[in-house]
């Protein structure tokens, strides 16, 4: 996770894994491994959609 300022839009987890139809396990490994941008404040973390989205592009192009 990052300390700098968010920009753009941002989704919980559960959103993103909604939103991409994975688990949402699979979000959090990719957070801890520093594969998508997260934003923390308190308890609460949030994605940059655009982070999320530049992850999965890989995933679903090879599905296709």
């Amino acid at each position: 996770m990052t300390n700098r300022t968010p920009r753009g839009p941002l989704e919980s987890i559960q959103q993103a894994a909604a939103r991409n139809q994975i688990n949402d396990r699979t979000i959090r490994r990719a957070l801890s491994r520093g594969e998508i941008e997260g934003f923390q404040v308190g308890r609460i973390i949030r994605l940059s959609v655009a982070s999320v989205d530049a992850w999965m592009a890989p995933i679903q192009n090879g599905a296709s």
